[in-house]
């Protein structure tokens, strides 16, 4: 059926008048969206097909769409011609202005803004530079230029990938295998010889800072999927990993806006819970046939000093060769602590090296990494090392 818009233009003056001034409005008058028509001897004629508009035949026969906001969920609105929306319609470019420089603003079909962002806009901004509202600069919507500008700016520090900056300015590096020795694949994180495995465990190669590598039985050991990431989710801590230590290092940063950083000492005493556990068992052929020379499951350790000594006891720790705890010979002060045990192998060629390093975030709580080391016989009897980041807790 045809339609008559300058008719229903001549008669809204007439509606208004007849129908008073309602608070809500009537935002009506569109036409209805599924094709229906805006001339109407009863109500069935108007039909718009929104469920948030209550349609009826009105004063000269033309359909009127009254839009009721309760209809539509949570904040949305309901507007004539579209229904529920989070915004109401536009009628001008002007109106979609979203206060980024580097985004089209334009009022588009169905009076719905569109906020085009165009890169072309950040050239000022350096080359690399995008148009990003959510993360870029207030005002302009650029990101800062982080783009490459030659190889020289993607050298990722390890010798066996080709480091290129390509035409997008983005940094990518190949692994080339032919750059590691035999048997031998290129990483992410260097060249990884593959070997037979049952878990992780069997995989480790004693570099914290490089990741968990991980085992696939079917094909054996792979390298990790990314290095370590330590984040101790502080702003007033720098944090890194030591490679060197082998853990994570969180250093508090007094020059931050706002951070202080408190001196918390090394308790003398007191029993902290393990999370988790350090464990392992294994070396039981070495003894033929008896109990296993290296036994542990260190869920506590015990903090003590005799004079500057601080003395850490591995409770669980069953190896009865490893009757010492872990020792540091000089106290910090500056909460860190850093205590070790050698087990020398003696006739059955096996040394053991335990080692726990961390700091004291307060007086009952410590973050550190346990570390168990194996020289000789131990390895080839099911010994692997072990690095584990820990957390202690007083009892």
């Amino acid at each position: 059926m045809r339609s008559f818009p300058h008719l229903r233009l001549a008669l809204l003056p007439l509606l208004l008048a007849a129908c008073g001034d309602d608070d809500r409005g009537s935002r009506d008058s569109g036409a209805p969206t599924d094709g229906g028509t805006t001339r109407c001897d009863r109500d069935e004629d108007c039909d718009d097909g929104l469920p948030c508009t209550i349609d009826s035949c009105g004063v000269g026969n033309a359909c009127r769409f009254d839009p009721i906001d309760e209809r539509c969920p949570g904040a949305q609105i309901c507007e004539v011609g579209r229904g529920c929306v989070d915004e109401p319609s536009c009628r001008s470019d002007e109106e979609c202005d979203d206060g980024f420089r580097c985004t089209l603003d334009s009022c588009g079909v169905g009076g719905e803004c569109r906020n085009m962002p165009l890169d072309e806009l950040c050239s000022s901004a350096g080359p690399g530079s995008l148009c990003d509202p959510a993360t870029g600069m207030p005002g302009t919507g650029c990101t800062e230029a982080t783009g490459c500008t030659g190889d020289e700016d993607c050298d990722d520090a390890v010798p066996c990938t080709l480091d290129t900056c390509g035409v997008d300015m983005a940094c990518t590096h190949t692994p080339v295998n032919e750059r590691c020795d035999a048997g031998e694949v290129c990483t992410a994180t260097g060249c990884f010889a593959s070997m037979p495995c049952e878990t992780d465990d069997d995989c480790q190669d004693g570099n914290f800072c490089n990741g968990r590598e991980v085992c696939e039985p079917e094909f054996g050991c792979r390298p990790a999927p990314a290095p370590r990431v330590c984040d101790d989710s502080d702003p007033c801590t720098v944090d890194r990993c030591d490679t060197d230590a082998d853990m994570c290092v969180f250093a508090c940063d007094a020059s931050m806006s706002g951070c202080a950083c408190p001196t918390v000492e090394v308790p003398c005493a007191g029993v902290f819970d393990l999370t988790p556990a350090p464990a392992q068992t294994c070396a039981a052929d070495l003894l033929g046939g008896g109990p296993p020379q290296v036994d542990y499951n260190v869920t506590e350790v015990e903090f003590t000093c005799v004079g500057p000594v601080v003395s850490v006891d591995g409770r669980n720790i069953q190896n009865p060769m490893a009757n010492a705890p872990l020792t540091q010979s000089m106290r910090s002060t500056d909460g860190t602590f850093d205590v070790s045990l050698v087990v020398p192998g003696g006739d059955l060629g096996c040394t053991e090296t335990y080692r726990l390093r961390g700091r004291f975030v307060d007086e009952d709580t410590f973050e550190a990494t346990w570390t168990a080391t194996y020289t000789g016989l131990c390895i080839g009897s099911g010994c692997v090392n072990q690095s584990i980041m820990v957390t202690g807790r007083r009892r």
